[in-house]
């Protein structure tokens, strides 16, 4: 699950896709598979187990990139934070 903190447009890639979020898009991530179904499509994705490398870029500010590992069976959320740090949250 993606979402932006920011006050700012951001755009995250990671597993070559691009994902354009606007301004505060599902900013209140959360952990219950009952309110993740209610986030849009174009804020999710889905990845087989590995490492990635993800990188935001939020509108005026610099791109940055940092890797993580997703294991089989779990769901993270990743949150462009207000400072243009990509913030990666195990959420089950």
């Amino acid at each position: 699950m993606l979402g932006n903190e920011s006050d700012e447009g951001a755009v995250i890639t990671i597993a070559d896709q691009t994902i354009k979020l606007a301004a505060h898009a599902g900013e209140n991530l959360t952990n219950s598979d009952a309110a993740a179904a209610e986030i849009p499509d174009s804020q999710k994705i889905d990845l087989p187990p590995g490492k990635y490398k993800v990188t935001l870029k939020v509108d005026g500010g610099a791109a940055a990139s940092r890797e993580f590992e997703v294991a089989a069976n779990e769901t993270w959320g990743l949150l462009a934070g207000t400072d243009g740090v990509l913030l990666p949250m195990r959420l089950y």
